[in-house]
């Protein structure tokens, strides 16, 4: 079994979304823990729409 690796991701922009979740998504072993973002809202539509377990707001 392959070992598995949690993610975070601070800052949940266009980049966040064009880049770091779709990677973490695909790539095998890999699973998204948490978002973080200055936004709330930012912060859990992306944990929802992503998958991942907690969303923080940065303060």
């Amino acid at each position: 079994m392959p070992k598995k690796f949690g993610f975070g991701v601070l800052g949940c922009g266009s980049i966040a979304h064009i880049a770091h979740f779709p990677s973490i998504a695909k790539t095998e072993g890999a699973e998204l823990v948490a978002c973080c973002d200055v936004s709330e809202e930012q912060a859990s539509k992306a944990a929802d729409q992503w998958g991942a377990k907690h969303w923080l707001e940065q303060l």
